[in-house]
């Protein structure tokens, strides 16, 4: 059965390494939730390490993935949510990647 999988990559910490409130991320999932019926989120945050204008940034990050039927509404679903998330997380960009996966 071919599906798709969006993941979103968003922050569990500010740039200082303090904890975000998780509230932003609750209402993250329980919104992925409402509209896909179903999400997963990484339980183990990830560290983001990057490179801006010669200083090297960290960030932990938390994964939340949904994977839906290919339909094409959910396409349209995810550029407008990035602009809420963004807001949201006060972030430049929000990482969100998708791909056709095979389920067996």
């Amino acid at each position: 059965m071919r599906k798709w999988r969006y993941e979103i990559v968003l922050p569990a910490t500010h740039m200082d390494e303090r904890l975000l409130e998780n509230r932003p991320l609750d209402q993250t999932r329980k919104e992925l939730e409402a509209h896909f019926n179903e999400s997963t989120q990484d339980p183990h945050p990830t560290l983001k390490i990057w490179i801006s204008e010669d200083k090297r940034c960290e960030q932990r990050m938390q994964r939340l993935v949904v994977e839906v039927d290919a339909a094409s509404d959910h396409r349209e679903f995810f550029p407008k949510f990035k602009a809420v998330l963004k807001e949201r997380f006060h972030q430049i960009d929000i990482y969100i990647a998708s791909y056709a996966i095979d389920v067996v």
